[in-house]
C-alpha cells in the first residue's frame, strides 16, 4: 500500500527537523522552484536557514536504566529560504507576487508552514513574507 504524499511531505520535514539538516530531494525542489514560478530565469541562487537550535533534555536513573527525554516546543522563528534571481526582463512574468506567494506556499509545504521566504529579482527585494 503507498503513501499518501502529502504524509511524506511531512515525514520528511519531521525528519529534517530532527536531523537538523534537509535531504537531498527537498534542497534539489528547493534549486528547481524558481525555474517552476518563474518564466526566464538565467540565473538562481538559495540560501536557507533550518537550523532549529533545539536542546533535548533528559533525565537518567542510571540505577533503573531509565532515561525520560523532555522536549520543548521547537522554535522555528529563524527558518528561512531566501531567492536571489537573475531574471531576463523580457520574460513573461505577469503577476509577479501571485508568482512570489506560490514560490512561498510551495516552501511552506516542503518545510513548515512558518517558513519565511525572501524573493529577490535582478537585485531588488520583491517579497518578504
Amino acid at each position: 500500500m503507498s503513501r499518501d504524499p502529502s504524509d511524506e511531505v511531512r515525514e520528511q520535514a519531521r525528519l529534517a527537523f530532527l536531523a537538523n539538516r534537509i535531504n537531498p530531494m527537498q534542497e534539489k525542489n528547493l534549486k528547481t522552484f524558481p525555474f517552476i514560478f518563474f518564466n526566464g530565469v538565467d540565473e538562481a541562487t538559495v540560501d536557507y536557514d533550518f537550523n532549529n537550535n533545539t536542546v533535548i533534555e533528559f533525565e537518567a536513573d542510571k540505577k533503573n536504566l531509565d532515561i525520560k527525554y523532555k522536549f520543548n516546543e521547537p522554535d522555528i522563528s529563524n527558518f528561512y529560504v531566501c531567492y536571489s534571481l537573475k531574471v531576463n526582463m523580457t520574460a513573461q512574468n505577469d503577476s509577479i507576487l501571485k508568482r512570489c506567494e506560490a514560490i512561498e506556499a510551495a516552501v511552506r509545504t516542503l518545510f513548515w508552514k512558518d517558513t519565511r521566504v525572501k524573493v529577490i529579482v535582478n537585485d531588488t527585494i520583491i517579497h518578504d513574507g
